[in-house]
């Protein structure tokens, strides 16, 4: 996941296993943590971001807008990504 529509520019995190992915700053809940007899645990209402299907993220293009990726095959025969709007390369996704 490289960036996301209404959070631009937030890097996230992304298990090619799982069909979910968190991205930073996006989809927030509060999570009601009750005191317990351990020490220098945080208690009270905690935010944090909940996971987002991988179907609801879509990759932001160099011209600032949600783009689909195409696949084109080179020359020597290996396979880019690519946007799909403006034809220019994308890079590959970190794991």
């Amino acid at each position: 996941v490289q960036r996301v529509i209404r959070k631009k520019n937030t890097d996230g995190t992304y298990n090619p296993d799982k069909v979910y992915v968190i991205v930073a700053g996006a989809n927030m809940v509060i999570k009601h943590q009750r005191p317990t007899g351990r020490v220098g645990t945080q208690t009270g209402r905690i935010e944090l971001e909940a996971p987002i299907h991988i179907s609801n993220v879509m990759l932001v293009g160099s011209n600032g807008k949600a783009t689909r990726v195409a696949y084109e095959v080179a020359k020597d025969g290996s396979k880019e990504r690519v946007d799909r709007k403006t034809g220019a390369p994308l890079s590959k996704p970190k794991k």
